[in-house]
């Protein structure tokens, strides 16, 4: 396998797991703010 396909596919991992990062953080943020209104407001 020639050098550049290898780098090519290490990007293509490190943007998946950048992605995959900023949902999860929307996601526990947005259930964050989800049981802040229902503890706060019962």
């Amino acid at each position: 396998m020639p050098l550049q396909i290898i780098q090519t596919q290490i990007q293509i991992q490190i943007q998946i797991q950048i992605q995959m990062n900023s949902i999860f953080q929307y996601v526990v943020v947005c259930l964050i703010a989800y049981l802040a209104k229902n503890v706060l407001n019962p």
